[in-house]
């Protein structure tokens, strides 16, 4: 018995190993690297893949202020019983429909067949129609991240927009038959604050929580406002041409933003204003921000079982809706703007046990 005990010890050992060799070799970024490899693999053996080894500036920035890329997917690995409800859209609407307010799911795609929930009669044939008639709705890839094969479809004379390009039903047909497995879902409108600052993306708050200790609830430790560009329309995702401006989370305040398109040769433009719209950004307060801190609160004291979370949030006038949330978060969002190994954030990966 303590023979297969210490074998399957080891096999997790080596399953762990493999893992961080692949996260660290997975060099995907929308980054032009014009620093030599040679230079940024330096820091692979401090637990950095290349992409952020140049994002984060090591020639000017001093590494140990920073969560390494290891580090920052340990969360999920604590939270892997539960990663189904987090990376299918679907069973995230189902649970945390229950707690706050979630986009509607009207149907799903399954390998370009249309089918509607819940005793809707929607299909390939009248899903032209029903766009229409909802004045707009979202497809999307069911498990998909970084905000790519997302379409935002809206409304103008009862014809169908996607990037102020009209749709007609043979190229939504091509698109429908594009997904695998895909999600109809309704479109959550964001209000005045975000559509000011950029309106041809919905423009997400991204918060994170980690489990107080010896406590049910979480405390939010870290929190940015990403936002669209007309590079990343129709949204806002940081790997498309987006924007991250840190907020403080004490008072809801949004620092500078920044795009890692606008890095050249190493140095980094930060925008008090944004660059295709200016509008202010730096300054400005995130309206009901005490209302989202507590609700966060109370959604992860009803649903004990995660030890962290990275919400994404929409603001709308009335309050917020929720997008959908992740077992860890991409830290070069925020570590873009500084390291965080020595902020609150990577304090509370220290208490539990993430750091090396």
């Amino acid at each position: 018995m303590v023979i297969l005990k210490e074998i399957k010890k080891m096999y997790n050992m080596y399953k762990r190993y493999k893992l961080k060799k692949h996260i660290l070799n997975n060099n995907h970024s929308s980054l032009s690297l014009d620093e030599s490899k040679k230079q940024l693999k330096k820091f692979k053996n401090k637990g950095f893949n290349l992409a952020e080894s140049y994002l984060f500036d090591f020639k000017n920035n001093d590494y140990r202020d920073y969560i390494t890329t290891w580090e920052a997917y340990k969360p999920r690995l604590n939270n892997n019983k539960y990663f189904l409800i987090s990376d299918d859209k679907y069973l995230f609407s189902i649970v945390f429909g229950k707690y706050i307010d979630v986009a509607k799911t009207y149907g799903l795609i399954n390998y370009g067949k249309v089918v509607g929930i819940e005793n809707l009669n929607l299909d390939n044939a009248n899903l032209y129609d029903f766009i229409i008639q909802e004045n707009g709705l979202v497809i999307k890839d069911r498990f998909g991240s970084d905000g790519f094969a997302v379409y935002v479809f809206y409304v103008r004379e009862h014809k169908i927009f996607y990037k102020d390009k009209m749709i007609d039903k043979e190229e939504l047909e091509k698109i429908v038959n594009g997904f695998k497995s895909g999600i109809i879902q309704s479109r959550i409108h964001q209000g005045v604050f975000e559509n000011r600052i950029f309106d041809k993306s919905i423009n997400t708050i991204r918060v994170v929580s980690l489990r107080r200790k010896d406590a049910q609830k979480h405390e939010v430790v870290a929190a940015l406002q990403r936002i669209g560009s007309n590079r990343s329309q129709p949204v806002d995702n940081f790997n498309q041409g987006g924007y991250s401006a840190l907020i403080d989370i004490k008072t809801g305040k949004l620092g500078k933003m920044i795009s890692l398109f606008d890095i050249k040769d190493g140095k980094k433009q930060f925008y008090g204003n944004h660059p295709d719209t200016d509008a202010k950004v730096e300054g400005e307060v995130i309206p009901h921000w005490d209302e989202l801190v507590k609700k966060v609160e109370e959604i992860t004291e009803k649903l004990p079982f995660y030890e962290s979370v990275a919400w994404d949030f929409v603001l709308k006038d009335d309050g917020f809706a929720l997008i959908e949330i992740n077992m860890k978060s991409s830290l070069n969002l925020f570590q873009i703007h500084h390291g965080m190994r020595n902020e609150l954030l990577g304090q509370k990966y220290k208490e539990h046990g993430w750091l090396d």
